[in-house]
């Protein structure tokens, strides 16, 4: 998804409620935040690297694997550099941040699709210990949400 269509979801979240700002700095204050946050609960593909050099660094989560966090985008163009499925929990917690009737449902949402992220995720990790490999990675459902099969 792209920084553009991005400032669009998050805008239609908050339909009813706030409006977004259109000062670009401060969306991307709002951005950077988030991100964290995301980089802090998830257990994303997309952001783990095998070395800290390099990095802003999140966290480690093993003796050989780091969360890094999030590069911010340079424009409308530009991709969200984290996992597709992630994208609308980082959405989620920027509504939470400004929302004035609804943050707690949006921070609720974020945490509920981290939540099911790692799962699906934790799934696969169990699976592929199992089995030693995979057939598929990063297929996606209807839903959006990750699926990893095994053979």
């Amino acid at each position: 998804m792209t920084y553009g269509r991005f400032k669009n979801l998050t805008s239609a979240l908050l339909i009813q409620d706030v409006t977004l700002t259109e000062e670009e700095e401060e969306l991307l204050g709002l951005l950077e935040y988030a991100y964290s946050r995301v980089a802090m609960e998830a257990n994303s593909i997309h952001l783990t690297v095998p070395t800290p050099y390099g990095y802003k660094i999140a966290r480690q989560i093993t003796e050989e694997q780091y969360i890094r966090f999030p590069e911010l985008p340079e424009n409308d163009d530009s991709i969200m550099d984290i996992d597709e499925t992630l994208i609308p929990a980082v959405s989620r917690y920027i509504c939470s941040f400004i929302s004035v009737n609804k943050a707690q449902f949006h921070e609720l949402k974020a945490f509920e699709i981290i939540r099911d992220y790692n799962q699906e995720l934790e799934s696969y990790i169990e699976k592929l210990e199992q089995y030693g490999y995979l057939t598929e990675l990063n297929t996606e459902n209807q839903s959006g949400s990750v699926m990893l099969s095994v053979p």
